[in-house]
């Protein structure tokens, strides 16, 4: 692991950690479940076989209330609840001294003063030490993640201001002192470090040390590119092209931020990072932890309203609404209400990859198209194996969306489910019959307790509700078990050391099955959510669920991509008929989407509108045969044939350019633009 950067910087966790046990100096550091894209074999992460050391912080009820506010889509316990920690602009904006806030929640509302949201403002951690005793040793966290935080900010305002059609002088005055404002915070970091030092040994603290570097040295080289922009004399149209040499950097410090903030997130996750308590307005007491990532990445945004009216003009409104269905209930703040943490998450993100790479221009230039094209070459040329599922895509278009993908699904889950999704699971398997869904392979256990919930709550009276289990060969630690699970367990090579959003069974044997489901085969349904590639694992459980007598299998994953294998797919054409398909969020470029299943000629439920069919991946323009190609570039888009492919144009057209690609001449016999199925 690349030692460079400032020397210091691995004392910084020194005192919070107070670990009894450490790693030998020698020991080289287990990457983890974040692992960089450059080193990945199976596009679903590994966490490895690493020991996690749990300190001695205890599982008091600050602790388990940060862990059940996962669940909790506007959680309010938080850094941020009340927007007391926020402060001047990061840009030294004239007429603002500092945030004013409205009434309403201050991660939805504009500062008063500049009518600037807050991704404008610092987060300042100093004020919450008024009136209070500081633990520099146990808090240093804190002030970390706000100068991480305030460094990602400032650098996204610089793109934005970057793209935008304003005079030199003007936007050279406001990089500088944003730039300025990213080496203030920077030295605040090693200031932490130089404070609280002591050597530490521990995997996570080293991982995180890493990402530190990695964050110094994008930081030196968007030094060294401002000082070319900021040179000479040009017109308005030549700053904003010189200023284009900046982006790629400023995208990497996001990244690079985003990484020192998932090693923290997941520190507190696991225990070696404490849960403080902060007194509130209201002079009670609440948890203080560091933000869950549906609040950090909703304060990262600017109007997610005002980021979808930019694209109008270019995306046609009709293909638009039929892509994002699915999406949101609200068309003002693009968030449905009953969304979930991840679903939440998801969006998000996509808005801000939009904001970033779209309505910049990135994706439109010319150099990006070129860049496409290049990486199409690229790919034939050296695919193979799991390989062969990756998607070409400019490098920092890559790199981004791994950055977005990767760590949620290791905390949460693989698959990203939207609520109208779950709504229509809901409604299908009450008409089914279904009174238990057995998940199988459930990771975290985040989709069965979204299940849990939504037939919890749906229905009118016990015999109406289902009841949901959930298990898995290496089940993630829960209250009760996590000390034992932390310290004695190597964790799930997907999730690590996360605990578990609901209760996990251990697996043992597929023959356990008959015992599961006996005397209820009929009423009980087998949940398979992206078993894993070229494994037997789907096909080896289907097998025994459909020996004992079951009937119905709920599938989340993709078809002839990275979950299940042949084998599986076989059987399910050979012996199950699928009776319905409802849309997932896609992370990058996955293609998923659940799938139900029923035995071969038994009546799967009443009043079912979607046409039993005996195909595993429909066309996407006629919905009706079985697809023989897939685009490469967007792995959704599968198309039956040439006809198909002709006529489906401008809506490829589209959903290239929602994933920031823009390119006009694929060729269906092209193997660059298209994949045999």
């Amino acid at each position: 692991m690349d030692a460079g950067g400032d020397v210091g910087w691995g004392d910084l966790f020194a005192k919070a950690a107070e670990l009894g046990e450490s790693t030998s100096p020698t020991q080289q550091p287990k990457e983890g479940f974040a692992a960089q894209s450059s080193l990945k074999k199976n596009r679903k992460r590994k966490h490895g076989s690493q020991r996690e050391t749990r300190d001695s912080y205890k599982m008091d009820a600050e602790f388990r209330a940060m862990l059940d506010s996962r669940m909790d889509p506007q959680p309010d316990s938080s850094l941020w609840y009340d927007g007391s920690l926020l402060a001047d602009r990061l840009d030294s904006a004239d007429g603002c001294s500092g945030w004013r806030k409205g009434v309403d929640n201050p991660l939805t509302t504009r500062c008063q003063q500049c009518e600037k949201p807050f991704l404008y403002h610092r987060l300042q951690f100093q004020m919450l030490l008024q009136g209070q005793s500081y633990n520099g040793s146990i808090m240093w966290p804190l002030p970390f993640f706000s100068a991480v935080r305030n460094i990602r900010c400032s650098a996204k305002i610089i793109v934005v201001l970057s793209s935008a059609n304003k005079p030199k002088k003007s936007v050279l005055g406001r990089l500088e002192d944003l730039i300025r404002e990213i080496i203030r915070e920077r030295g605040n970091i090693e200031s932490f470090s130089q404070s609280h030092m002591m050597n530490s040994n521990h995997d996570e603290v080293i991982i995180l040390v890493d990402k530190l570097h990695i964050l110094n040295k994008h930081i030196d080289s968007l030094r060294s590119a401002f000082k070319g922009v900021s040179s000479g004399n040009q017109s308005t149209s030549q700053t904003k092209a010189q200023t284009w040499i900046l982006f790629p950097h400023l995208i990497r410090i996001i990244m690079a931020c985003d990484a020192c903030y998932y090693r923290l997130y997941y520190m507190q996750l696991i225990g070696v990072l404490p849960v403080w308590q902060r007194s509130r307005l209201d002079g009670r007491r609440s948890p203080l932890f560091l933000p869950h990532p549906q609040e950090h990445f909703k304060g990262s945004l600017h109007s997610i309203s005002e980021i979808r009216k930019h694209t109008s003009e270019f995306w046609d409104e009709d293909i638009k609404r039929a892509s994002f269905s699915y999406l949101s209930e609200d068309e003002s703040s693009g968030i449905a209400d009953g969304d979930h943490s991840l679903a939440r998450i998801y969006q998000y993100r996509y808005w801000e990859t939009v904001e970033l790479f779209f309505n910049t221009g990135w994706s439109q230039s010319v150099d990006t198209r070129k860049l496409v094209e290049e990486s199409m070459d690229a790919y034939v040329r050296h695919a193979t194996g799991l390989s062969k599922f990756e998607t070409p895509a400019p490098r920092l278009l890559a790199e981004w969306r791994d950055s977005c993908r990767d760590f949620m699904c290791n905390i949460f889950a693989y698959a990203t489910l939207p609520q109208k999704t779950m709504a229509s699971l809901q409604k299908i398997i009450s008409q089914t019959g279904i009174r238990k869904v057995i998940d199988h392979g459930a990771g975290t256990g985040y989709i069965a307790r979204l299940i849990h919930n939504a037939t919890k709550d749906g229905g009118k009276n016990d015999d109406s509700s289902i009841e949901v289990e959930a298990w898995d060969m290496m089940p993630q630690p829960e209250y009760a078990q996590y000390e034992k699970k932390a310290q004695a367990s190597t964790g799930n090579e997907y999730h690590g050391a996360t605990p578990a959003f609901f209760h996990i069974n251990q697996w043992e044997s597929n023959d356990y099955l008959g015992k599961l489901i006996k005397g209820r085969e009929k009423s009980t349904a087998l949940l398979l959510c992206y078993p894993p590639p070229q494994s037997s694992m789907a096909l080896d459980v289907t097998k025994a669920f459909l020996k004992a007598g079951g009937s119905i299998l709920v599938h989340i994953g993709e078809f002839k991509g990275l979950t299940g294998n042949d084998a599986f797919e076989k059987l399910l054409l050979r012996q199950m008929t699928c009776i319905e398909r409802f849309p997932t969020f896609n992370w990058g470029t996955d293609a998923s989407f659940v799938s139900l299943w029923s035995l071969a000629g038994e009546k799967a439920y009443k009043d079912g509108t979607y046409p039993a069919q005996k195909v595993l991946l429909p066309c996407t323009t006629c919905s009706k045969q079985e697809a023989t190609k897939r685009c490469r570039l967007d792995r959704t888009l599968v198309y039956c044939s040439d006809q198909c492919f002709r006529d489906g144009s401008t809506f490829r057209t589209q959903q290239l350019r929602m994933q920031m690609i823009e390119i006009d001449d694929l060729q269906f016999l092209d193997p660059r633009c298209f994949e045999t199925l």
